[in-house]
């Protein structure tokens, strides 16, 4: 057994509520089950299995990855999901925020 899923679970048991990124990139790789998008710049989603969040966070916005438990085609899969952090170069830092959904026939 993984102990970061299992004290995830119990610290969390809805997602990651709201907080703030600047600065770099996420890119969430949801593996299983499904997760709910919503930030401070309007954008708002659902996405999972086997789909891509890509979130430049660059001057800054408040979001939330919530898990998508309820009325959708994820509401009995457990989650997994893999998440990268890009540090983005000094001169891209200031660029305004934006998300970007990647499905599975659009990689390679």
């Amino acid at each position: 057994l993984d102990p970061i899923r299992a004290i995830t679970k119990w610290l969390l048991p809805e997602g990651f509520p709201a907080h703030p990124h600047a600065g770099f990139d996420t890119v969430t790789y949801c593996i299983s089950g499904g997760l709910k998008h919503r930030d401070s710049e309007g954008f708002k989603m659902s996405y999972g299995d086997g789909e891509v969040q890509w979130m430049r966070a660059g001057k800054g916005m408040i979001h939330e990855e919530m898990w998508d438990l309820d009325g959708s085609e994820w509401k009995h899969k457990s989650i997994e999901l893999f998440q990268l952090w890009v540090n983005l170069p000094a001169k891209e830092k200031d660029q305004p925020p934006f998300v970007k959904l990647l499905k599975p026939d659009m990689m390679p």
